[in-house]
């Protein structure tokens, strides 16, 4: 039987090998993702956009389930194209009676990903306008995971 002799500059370059490889290899979902499911996600992104109101003396938004298909839908559409953005169909996704409406879109690899998307949507001043806006009387947030990422559509609208 041979002897193998294994000497420090060897060890280094394997150590050296291992952390390269293992700095290639993308994250696992379970690393870079909110846990959560995305029901328990949307849920606590509206708590956080209704707390936000509360803080603010304005009442509180109601969940508009009747959009809630195409707003996941553009979550999705986000996720697939793995890039945000608005949806340019948006007004016709809308009740007819629906006279003003806003929407943010973001991302996030937060293991948070509600308290992450709030905290930046509330630090730019479009986004807030949205969440604190006294034109709205409904609202509908939309979630989808994928990759890295949590995909959050919030949609919000006054509906006479």
């Amino acid at each position: 039987m041979a002897a193998i002799r294994i000497t420090l500059p060897r060890i280094i370059v394997a150590l050296l090998a291992a952390a390269l490889l293992l700095a290639l290899l993308p994250a696992s979902d379970a690393q870079a993702l909110d846990p959560r499911g995305g029901v328990q996600i949307r849920k606590d992104l509206q708590e956080r956009v209704n707390s936000a109101r509360r803080r603010h003396d304005l009442g509180p938004l109601k969940i508009s389930w009747g959009v809630l298909d195409e707003a996941r839908g553009h979550s999705r559409q986000m996720q697939q194209r793995h890039a945000i953005f608005h949806d340019p169909d948006l007004r016709h996704e809308l009740p007819s009676s629906t006279v003003v409406w806003g929407e943010n879109v973001g991302r996030t690899t937060a293991s948070d990903a509600a308290q992450r998307l709030h905290y930046l949507l509330m630090r730019s001043p479009g986004h807030r306008a949205n969440i604190l806006g006294r034109d709205y009387n409904h609202m509908v947030v939309a979630i989808a995971k994928g990759g890295r990422y949590t995909y959050a559509t919030q949609r919000f609208f006054d509906r006479r």
